[in-house]
């Protein structure tokens, strides 16, 4: 089921981008159906302009390629019949066609407008330095801890038996234990015990506040608890913070470049316009 719709969708981006070819060629031809062809080289050119992932998958199966190839001859010669029956003169077809072919050519013009289209490092910096506060960094703190869970705060015997082993855990820690291994051993939280309590960076606002309070007020380096939260106590151990500031130039300038092409692009399209409302004339009935 899975090959049937990825072929069909490598059928789809075939056949939209695929032309036929009448006049004689010197690539190796793939297919011939009816007075249609297929070359090595403008199958190559439809490839080229796939996602990799696809790409991929006709590498690790070539027998996608020969369905594609099959289902380009079945939509050729369909096209070809329908040709040669007279649809292509329907009006409804002819404005279609005339549809896409506009659609191909201002696509096509535009391109050729933004081709030239550049952003020079010193651009990209100068907006940087001018707009540093569109790249704010949020405060964040990283802890490990360690979960005991409580599932029912009302049972009183498994609240004891949760500081019970709150307790044993902190003699251990107390004793000269390593916090990671003690949060392999006794921590509930499966997702962090493996790498020791390591919860990572997060903000203000992402976790419950007793939890939070200590991340970013308790002392780097020590362990804080046991503190209560919905789930359950928690031994905390705070081991690093990032003070809130700017984003720095480095991270920025990427996606800063491709927002100053965009502006420049979109600049150029209204200018060529607003040229072509001067050169034909539009009125709006």
């Amino acid at each position: 089921m899975r090959n049937k719709t990825i072929i069909s969708t490598l059928c789809s981006l075939f056949l939209l981008t695929a032309s036929f070819s009448y006049a004689s060629d010197m690539n190796k031809v793939l297919v011939t159906a009816g007075n249609a062809t297929l070359t090595q080289s403008e199958f190559d050119e439809i490839l080229v302009g796939m996602p990799p992932e696809l790409k991929q998958m006709l590498d690790a199966q070539p027998e996608l390629r020969t369905e594609m190839l099959s289902k380009w001859a079945d939509y050729s010669i369909l096209a070809q019949e329908a040709d040669a029956k007279g649809f292509g003169e329907k009006e409804t077809a002819k404005r279609k066609i005339k549809e896409i072919r506009d659609r191909v050519m201002v696509q096509e013009l535009i391109e050729s407008q933004v081709a030239q289209t550049t952003v020079s490092d010193k651009e990209i910096e100068d907006y940087y330095n001018s707009h540093k506060s569109e790249y704010p960094i949020a405060e964040k703190a990283r802890v490990q801890h360690i979960l005991i869970h409580i599932k029912d705060f009302n049972d009183g015997a498994e609240v004891e038996l949760a500081n019970k082993r709150v307790a044993e855990v902190q003699a251990k820690l107390k004793a000269g234990e390593p916090f990671e291994l003690m949060a392999q051993q006794y921590s509930d939280d499966t997702r962090t015990k493996v790498i020791g309590g390591d919860v990572g960076f997060f903000g203000r606002g992402e976790i419950e506040q007793p939890f939070e309070d200590v991340a970013f007020n308790g002392p780097i380096g020590e362990v804080s608890g046991p503190v209560k939260t919905s789930i359950g106590l928690h031994l905390i151990k705070v081991t690093e913070r990032k003070e809130a500031g700017i984003s720095p130039f480095a991270e920025e300038k990427e996606n800063i470049r491709m927002q100053l092409v965009e502006e420049k692009n979109r600049i150029c399209v209204e200018t060529l316009l607003s040229e072509l409302k001067q050169k034909y004339e539009v009125t709006i009935h």
